[in-house]
């Protein structure tokens, strides 16, 4: 029972939430565009994966996975933002 009150101290329901969204949402467009596109087609299924690592991306194509890695760490920061000011608003 420690270890869970420990747990949930340290991780931000609300950040991990929109992060996981957003990790989520790439990969069901992802496999959705795996699954639609024709074979002839190789590498259009890659898109949604370059769309939300795009500014990072934009810079260099090296830093696709670098890119998706830091837009989820500010998934969870705009999240625990978000979590942090709902209870704020509730509260008062």
């Amino acid at each position: 029972m420690d270890l869970k009150a420990t747990l949930r101290n340290r991780v931000n329901p609300g950040g991990f939430c929109v992060a996981a969204t957003y990790v989520l949402t790439a990969v069901v467009v992802f496999a959705l565009t795996t699954y639609t596109t024709k074979r002839d087609s190789v590498g259009y299924d890659w898109i949604p994966f370059v769309l939300l690592a795009m500014p990072w991306y934009r810079l260099n194509t090296q830093l696709l996975l670098p890119g998706l890695i830091a837009n989820a760490g500010l998934m969870y920061l705009l999240g625990t933002l978000l979590h942090a000011l709902w209870y704020r608003v509730i509260r008062h």
